[in-house]
């Protein structure tokens, strides 16, 4: 018996007693608190599991740290939250607060700040129980972060069309080097955010990841904002950036490029185009996003007029930078309808499938407008060219010129002729046409027309030439004999005019004359002979042209 009390006396065995109690008050049910009342009412304190002195390399993440809350009679309570705040020597916890489970613990990841020496950490309870941890940084390989994958071929750039979710994972390791072994560094928060706004740049899936076992983290990248908008293409490359606090960053790139080809619009330069007018079209190719599609050939093609050259009817461009081809259209010279067409079938990429958009637009060109330049108004001796030829611009509704049209000039009144019933319009929308005013003296006009637009007139006054009594004039003769008269027919410049019909007759006296009407020659001179009244005296005889009368005068003895 005393044998047998001794061995219970025995200090190893009543330690080994009190272990096993102890054993057995953690294994007693857990407390909840009554409906409605906050758990840690009934939280007493705070219980360390783990080590409250600890060491380890400074810069770097210790085991998890465990405590238990319980209640005054040790019991461990759900539902409290524990609070851990970094006293001294810097470094971070993560997570800062934790809720304890149904055991009652909480568990947290300690990682040290980049000083050597002491650093402490507190773990609070509301009910102002605390537990201090402390430990002792000591130099060792400081923690390194480095891209493990996220992109193609082992770089960092992503490559997909604006609007999706990259496809690759953005993923890094925060790690030490140990004994020369990479060691992931597990539980420590790695932030995710692009360096351009949202909008520019995109946005991470998850701004925040932690470091699981093997010390990597994770994230994707959506190429929308935060309303769910595309970004916009660009070859610039975008950026998104992991960082851990106090260790660095690494930089992820991407190339976001546009997406298939959905949509194509048309557009004329001229607001207001004209028959004959000359036009840019425009086809502007873009993704579903609205995003412009680079280096999409479009083909085009026209049933009226041509596209850069006569003749041509179909052609084709090359889509710029901003998604848009441009081919020239010279439209047709008949009214009508006149249509457009434009298609373009965008190849797959890697990031898009081949599609195949198409447009058409049509328009119902004005007539040309006519302009008179030179020519209306002149007074010109009857019978002679005016001495500025008619000349008309034909224009397009911004008044630019226009080349090639058909213009129609036709004489209306006074007699006379032109060059060519039709002129066309040269480069600058330039038309004209010689005039030749008619034979008598008065009023001529002259039209201008062009495709059914509205026609110009063109005025011009006839004068009659002049005219000088060369001979046969204020003569004395026997009665009954012959005088030889003769006129010369000139211009208002003196210039003789041959040609002209000149009608003599018998004013008084009697008589007659050898022809009453007599064209002018090369040197415009008219002539006749006058036979004298058979009555002696005064005889008058009349010469006139286009207008002009001079009287000739004789007597008969």
């Amino acid at each position: 018996m005393s044998s047998r009390f001794s061995r219970m006396s025995n200090p190893r065995v009543l330690t080994t007693l009190a272990l096993l109690f102890a054993v057995g008050s953690c294994q007693e049910a857990t407390v909840s608190s009554p409906t409605g009342q906050d758990p840690a009412t009934f939280a007493a304190k705070l219980v360390s599991i783990t080590s409250t002195s600890l060491t380890g390399p400074a810069n770097r993440s210790l085991a998890p740290m465990v405590l238990r809350v319980v209640d005054a009679g040790g019991s461990p309570v759900t539902g409290v939250t524990v609070r851990f705040e970094v006293r001294t020597g810097g470094g971070y916890v993560f997570p800062a607060s934790v809720a304890s489970g149904t055991d009652g613990t909480v568990s947290t990841t300690w990682t040290l700040g980049t000083a050597v020496g002491a650093q402490s950490v507190m773990a609070l309870l509301s009910t102002k129980d605390s537990v201090r941890v402390s430990a002792n940084a000591t130099s060792g390989p400081a923690n390194r972060l480095r891209w493990i994958r996220g992109g193609a071929a082992g770089t960092q750039l992503q490559r997909d069309t604006t609007g999706a979710t990259t496809v690759d994972t953005l993923e890094v390791q925060l790690y030490d080097s140990l004994a020369g072994q990479i060691v992931g560094v597990a539980g420590v928060p790695v932030t995710w955010a692009t360096a351009a706004p949202l909008a520019v740049d995109g946005q991470p899936v998850n701004s925040t990841s932690v470091t699981d076992a093997n010390g990597k983290a994770r994230t994707v990248w959506m190429f929308r904002d935060n309303d769910g908008l595309a970004i916009p293409p660009s070859s610039i490359a975008k950026r998104m950036v992991a960082t851990v606090a106090s260790v660095g960053q690494v930089e992820f790139q991407a190339r976001v490029y546009p997406g298939k080809a959905s949509i194509l619009t048309i557009g004329f330069a001229n607001p207001g185009l004209t028959i004959g007018a000359t036009t840019n079209v425009t086809a502007t190719v873009n993704d579903a996003n609205g995003f412009p599609i680079a280096g999409a050939v479009v083909a085009f093609s026209v049933g009226t007029g041509y596209l850069g050259s006569p003749g041509v009817q179909t052609a084709s461009a090359t889509t710029t930078t901003d998604g848009v081809a441009t081919v020239t259209w010279v439209l047709g010279l008949a009214a009508g309808l006149q249509t457009v067409t434009a298609t373009s079938t965008v190849a797959a990429t890697p990031y898009a499938v081949t599609s195949t958009v198409a447009a058409s637009k049509t328009v119902t060109p004005a007539p040309p407008t006519l302009t008179i330049v030179a020519g209306s108004g002149q007074t010109v001796t009857a019978g002679l060219a005016v001495p500025v030829s008619p000349k008309v611009k034909v224009t397009d509704g911004a008044g630019n010129g226009l080349s090639g049209i058909p213009v129609d000039f036709v004489v209306l009144t006074g007699g006379g002729s032109v060059s060519a019933a039709q002129a066309v319009s040269d480069a600058s929308g330039f038309a004209s046409v010689t005039w030749t005013l008619g034979s008598n003296a008065g009023s001529n006009t002259l039209s201008a027309s062009s495709s059914g637009g509205t026609p110009v007139t063109f005025t011009a006054t006839g004068a009659p030439p002049e005219m000088d009594k060369v001979a046969g004039d204020a003569v004395t003769a026997a009665a009954g004999s012959i005088v030889a008269v003769q006129v010369r027919v000139k211009d208002s410049n003196g210039v003789a005019l041959a040609g002209r019909s000149v009608t003599f007759a018998v004013a008084a006296g009697g008589g007659s004359v050898s022809s009453a009407t007599v064209t002018t020659d090369v040197n415009g001179l008219a002539s006749v002979n006058w036979t004298l009244g058979a009555v002696a005296g005064p005889n008058s005889l009349t010469a006139t042209v286009s207008g002009r009368t001079v009287t000739f005068t004789a007597t008969g003895t």
